[in-house]
């Protein structure tokens, strides 16, 4: 990976950065998803029985393989 390409990558990093901290600012963590996320299980919402599909962050975006 160039200098060039890594530069690129934390620009589009920094660009959504204000938006996912207003998701998390907004979105306020249950009882059960502070007690999944203690027990180290992958689920999202208020359901304790949400799971989230692998590559996917509980903002319904795939994450980079």
């Amino acid at each position: 990976m160039t200098f060039h390409q890594r530069v690129e990558e934390v620009a589009a990093f920094a660009e959504e950065l204000p938006e996912t901290a207003a998701e998390l600012y907004v979105t306020d963590a249950s009882d059960a998803d502070l007690a999944a996320a203690a027990s180290g299980a992958r689920s999202c919402g208020s359901s304790p029985t949400a799971s989230t599909p692998p590559g996917t962050a509980c903002t319904g975006r795939s994450s980079p393989p």
